[in-house]
């Protein structure tokens, strides 16, 4: 990703043969499949996306097809992960399958696991072996895999940055398959999206009170 972004020593959309080959290898599982995705991802916010076509067409494969390929192969993993209760890797997985918006990731039990598993301080906790084979594990090229940070109230930083984008995620799919203009919505429609919005406002200036450090996790 530090290719992607760029730094002092290196343009950004640098993509190197090697980092391409890391990042599209269809042996990995779990988070090294979503940081694969998110790798895609971020490419395309960065304005990348010709360069990583590029890469990939040489490769004899596209962008398109890496991403329906990783993407299936999370959608088919999600409910094990959910059974084992690593509900920070399965957030992580809903996360990247919303950023892609495939419809199958908004799906109402979603919105409801996020509900259940918030505690009573507003934060998601570690409370429930998250994750609890990732201590240890590391990436491609040695790094640490996983990194989180738990601060006050048992509050797992990594887990609440996750959470925090799925809903934030939902309210925008909610809020475009409402239907136009503004005075066809019923008044339950209007309480809701008035709800998630103060939820959502409440949220965002509690993670600045407890200084989250939000985007921090999703460069590692």
């Amino acid at each position: 990703m530090r290719e992607i972004l760029g730094n002092s020593d290196t343009p950004a959309c640098t993509i190197s043969r090697k980092c391409f080959q890391q990042m599209t290898n269809h042996e990995s599982e779990d988070y090294q499949l979503t940081h694969q995705l998110l790798y895609i991802i971020l490419a395309q916010i960065r304005g990348c996306s010709q360069e990583l076509a590029r890469v990939a067409v040489s490769y004899g494969t596209s962008v398109s097809t890496l991403e329906v390929t990783f993407t299936a192969k999370i959608l088919q993993r999600l409910s094990s992960v959910l059974d084992s209760g690593m509900y920070d890797l399965f957030t992580e997985m809903v996360m990247i399958g919303q950023m892609l918006n495939y419809k199958e990731f908004y799906r109402p039990k979603v919105i409801e696991l996020m509900m259940l598993w918030q505690d009573t301080t507003g934060c998601y906790n570690d409370d429930s072996d998250v994750h609890p084979d990732l201590k240890n594990q590391t990436n491609f090229i040695g790094r640490k895999l996983f990194a989180d940070e738990i601060v006050d109230d048992n509050c797992s930083e990594h887990m609440t940055a996750l959470a925090l984008i799925v809903l934030t995620l939902t309210l925008r799919h909610k809020l475009y398959s409402l239907p136009l203009p503004l005075v066809t919505w019923s008044i339950s429609n209007l309480a809701l999206v008035a709800l998630c919005g103060v939820g959502l406002f409440v949220f965002l200036v509690w993670c600045k009170k407890k200084r989250l450090r939000i985007m921090r996790h999703f460069l590692v």
